[in-house]
C-alpha cells in the first residue's frame, strides 16, 4: 500500500501539468509541485482553503465572471463563482476551457484547464480534479500560423487575381490578335493559373474550417438563380472537359437561408468533380427540389461510378479516386471534404448515390426560407409563348440571374438575337429574346422588363406599328424602347410624324458601347453615359487589369492610397467605390465615414480584398464583399454593374 502511495505521489508531482484536488465542499486538499512551478506560489499558501481564493489569484476576475454567466445561461439560473464548476459538471463528465492565467510575478500565459468530478466505488462524489496544461507555446505557434495564413492570403491572392485577369484578357483578344503560338501559350497559362487559384483557396479554406474561423453570412436568396449563375460561371470548366452542364429543374424561384458565396463554392466543387469523372462529350445534370422544409440540389454525372473501396473515404481530406474517366490527379482532393463541412455548417446534409458503370449523383440540402412556400409560380404570359415560333429564349428558358435588370430583345434573326443577349449579359443585364410580335406582345404584358430592343422588320408585322401600340397602352407607355435595325433611318423619318419617346436608334452592325450606354441610361434614369467608379487598391497590376476589364462599361478611376482616395472623393463624385482593406497608409475602413457622408449622397461600397475576415459591422455598412481570387473577374464585373444599377438615382 505504501509503495502505491509513493508511486501515485511521484506521478502527481513528476509531471509538467498542474494538478489541484478539491473536496466536495470546494476546499483545496492537494496541489502538486508542477502547479507551484507553473503559477509561482507555495502549495501551503492555499491548501485547506476554498478553491475560490486560488482562482481569484491565478485567473482574471472578469474572465471568471464571464465564464460563470455562460454556465448559468446553460443551466437556466444564476451561478456563483464558488459553484460554477460543480454546476458545469452536472451536465457533462469533463469540463474543459482555455484561460489566461497569472503568475505570482504578474506575467500572463495561456492554459488549458480540464476539470473532472471524482467518485468513489459507490458513485458518491469524492471531490474534483483540476489539471492545467501550459499551452503558451501552442498559442504562439497558432499565432505564427495565423500570421502566415494572412500573409499567404494577401501576397498570393492579389497577384493571382492580376495574373488570371491579365491572361484572361490576352486569351480573349483584348491585347489584339496574338500569333497562334502566343495565343495557345496564353490559354495554357490562364488554365493553369485557374488551377493554382483553386489549390490556394482550398488550402486556405480548410485551415479556416479546422480552426473554426470560417465566417458565414446567412441570409435569404434564390437558390434557383444561384444555380443558373453557377452553371454559367463554370461553363468554361465544363468545356475544357468536353462536358455540358444542364439544368433539369423548374425555373421557379426557391428561397433558402444560407451563405450565398459558400453555396456557390459547394456547387462549383460538385460541378468540377462531375466534369472530371464524366465521359467526354457527355452531360452533367443539375436538379433542384424543395420539400419538408429543405431544398435539395442534385448533381449527376454519367461516368464510371465510384469504386466500392473508395466510397468510405469519399469525404476525407486529400482523398482522390482513381476511377476511370478522371483527368489525372487534378486538384487537391479537398473539394468534397470542404463541401461537406460547409453544407453541414449551414444546417444541411450532403451525400451521394453511385452505381458502377452508370454514374454518380451528389446531393446536398439547405434550409428553405420562410417565404419559399409563398413565392409566385412562373409567369403565365411568357409561358403562353413557350413552344411557339416566337417563344422567349435566353434567360427566360432557365433560372434567371439575381438582381439584374431584364431587357426584352425582339429580333427575328436568331443569330443577331443571340449576339444581343450575349452583349447585354456582358453589360450586366439579363436578356430574353423573342422572334416575332406575337411573343413580344405576350412578354411585355408581364411587366418584368426595364427596356425593349426592337427590330423594325418582323415576320408577322411592322416594328413601328408595334411601337405605336406600346405608346397607346397606358401599361407600356413608359417602357424604354431602343430600335436596332438595318433600316433604322426609315424609323427616324417615321418618328418625325409620330411623337414617341425612344432611348436611341442603332443601326446594324451593332455598336456595343453605344448599346450599353443607352440601356444603362434607360435602367438607371441618370445623366451618366457610363458609371464612374473609384478603385482604391495599392496593387498597380490589379488596378490595370480591372480598368481593362471595364473598358467601355465604366469610367474606372484607380488610386493607390487612402490619401489619394480622400482627395478624389473630396473633389469628384462617383457611382461606386471598390475598396481594398490593406493599403500602404492605413485600412480602407478609414474611408467609410467620408464615403457615407459624401455631398452627393452615400456612395455604395464594394469590398474587394485578399482578407476574408470582414466583421459583421463592416458588412452591414457596405453593399457587397468579394474575396480576391475566390471569384472570377467576370463575377467582379457583374457585381459592380449590379451595384451601380441598384443605386438610387440622384
Amino acid at each position: 500500500m505504501q509503495s502505491s502511495e509513493i508511486l501515485l505521489k511521484a506521478i502527481m508531482d513528476g509531471g509538467r501539468h498542474s494538478i489541484i484536488v478539491t473536496a466536495p465542499d470546494g476546499m483545496v486538499t492537494f496541489i502538486n509541485h508542477a502547479a507551484e512551478r507553473m503559477y509561482g506560489f507555495q502549495a501551503d499558501d492555499f491548501t485547506g482553503k476554498p478553491i475560490s481564493e486560488l482562482r481569484r489569484r491565478i485567473y482574471e476576475p472578469d474572465d471568471l465572471q464571464r465564464e460563470a454567466r455562460e454556465i448559468g445561461a446553460e443551466a437556466g439560473r444564476p451561478v456563483t463563482l464558488d459553484e460554477m464548476f460543480r454546476v458545469a459538471l452536472e451536465r457533462r463528465v469533463i469540463y474543459e476551457r482555455e484561460r489566461v492565467a497569472i503568475r505570482s510575478d504578474g506575467s500572463r500565459f495561456h492554459v488549458l484547464v480540464t476539470i473532472t468530478a471524482m467518485r468513489d466505488a459507490a458513485g458518491a462524489l469524492a471531490g474534483y480534479l483540476s489539471v492545467s496544461q501550459d499551452i503558451s507555446e501552442r498559442k504562439r505557434l497558432e499565432q505564427l500560423k495565423n500570421e502566415f495564413i494572412t500573409t499567404v492570403s494577401h501576397e498570393l491572392r492579389t497577384p493571382l487575381t492580376s495574373i488570371r485577369g491579365a491572361l484572361g484578357l490576352m486569351a480573349g483578344g483584348a491585347a489584339g490578335v496574338l500569333p497562334q503560338a502566343a495565343a495557345e501559350l496564353a490559354v495554357i497559362a490562364h488554365r493553369n493559373c485557374e488551377r493554382l487559384v483553386r489549390i490556394v483557396n482550398d488550402i486556405l479554406d480548410m485551415e479556416k474550417i479546422e480552426s473554426g474561423k470560417l465566417d458565414f453570412q446567412t441570409r435569404e436568396f434564390d437558390l434557383t438563380a444561384l444555380l443558373a449563375a453557377s452553371l454559367e460561371e463554370n461553363k468554361a470548366y465544363g468545356d475544357k472537359h468536353g462536358i455540358m452542364f444542364v439544368f433539369k429543374g423548374s425555373a421557379e424561384p426557391l428561397p433558402v437561408l444560407a451563405d450565398r458565396d459558400r453555396v456557390s463554392q459547394v456547387v462549383a466543387n460538385l460541378l468540377s468533380n462531375a466534369a472530371k469523372f464524366s465521359p467526354k462529350g457527355g452531360e452533367v445534370h443539375v436538379t433542384l427540389t424543395g420539400d419538408g422544409g429543405m431544398a435539395r440540389v442534385a448533381v449527376r454525372d454519367f461516368g464510371a461510378g465510384i469504386p466500392e473501396s473508395f466510397r468510405p473515404r469519399i469525404f476525407e481530406k486529400f482523398a482522390q479516386s482513381e476511377a476511370g474517366g478522371a483527368v489525372g490527379r487534378e486538384g487537391t482532393g479537398l473539394g468534397l471534404s470542404i463541401s461537406r463541412k460547409l453544407v453541414e455548417a449551414m444546417g444541411g446534409a450532403i451525400g451521394f448515390d453511385t452505381l458502377t458503370g452508370e454514374g454518380t449523383t451528389f446531393m446536398f440540402t439547405l434550409p428553405l426560407a420562410p417565404s419559399a412556400q409563398s413565392r409566385a409560380t412562373a409567369d403565365e404570359a411568357v409561358a403562353e409563348g413557350t413552344g411557339q415560333e416566337g417563344a422567349v429564349t435566353g434567360d427566360a428558358a432557365g433560372p434567371s440571374a439575381p438582381a439584374r435588370d431584364r431587357i426584352l430583345v425582339c429580333e427575328d434573326d436568331r443569330d443577331v438575337a443571340r449576339l444581343l443577349t450575349i452583349l447585354l449579359d456582358r453589360a450586366g443585364f439579363a436578356a430574353d429574346a423573342v422572334h416575332d410580335l406575337a411573343a413580344a406582345r405576350a412578354a411585355v404584358r408581364t411587366g418584368r422588363y426595364v427596356a425593349l430592343t426592337l427590330d423594325l422588320i418582323l415576320p408577322d408585322g411592322d416594328g413601328l406599328e408595334f411601337l405605336a401600340e406600346l405608346r397607346a397602352d397606358p401599361a407600356t407607355r413608359e417602357l424604354p424602347v431602343m430600335v436596332i435595325s438595318a433600316v433604322a433611318e426609315r424609323g427616324r423619318d417615321w418618328q418625325e410624324g409620330h411623337p414617341v419617346e425612344l432611348v436611341d436608334w442603332i443601326s446594324k452592325p451593332i455598336d456595343e458601347a453605344a448599346l450599353t450606354r443607352a440601356l444603362h441610361r434607360a435602367a438607371r434614369k441618370t445623366g451618366h453615359d457610363v458609371p464612374r467608379i473609384l478603385h482604391v487598391e495599392d496593387d498597380g497590376d490589379l488596378r490595370r487589369v480591372l480598368h481593362d476589364l471595364f473598358n467601355g462599361r465604366a469610367e474606372w478611376v484607380g488610386v493607390s492610397s487612402l490619401h489619394e482616395a480622400r482627395e478624389r472623393l473630396r473633389r469628384e463624385s462617383f457611382d461606386l467605390v471598390v475598396l481594398d482593406l490593406g493599403l500602404p497608409d492605413g485600412s480602407g475602413v478609414e474611408l467609410m465615414e467620408q464615403i457615407e457622408t459624401s455631398s452627393g449622397g452615400p456612395v455604395p461600397v464594394l469590398i474587394l480584398s485578399a482578407a476574408d475576415a470582414v466583421d459583421g459591422d463592416l458588412r452591414r455598412r457596405v453593399a457587397s464583399v468579394l474575396l480576391k481570387s475566390r471569384v472570377s473577374e467576370e463575377h467582379i464585373v457583374q457585381t459592380v454593374l449590379r451595384l451601380v444599377r441598384e443605386r438610387p438615382s440622384s
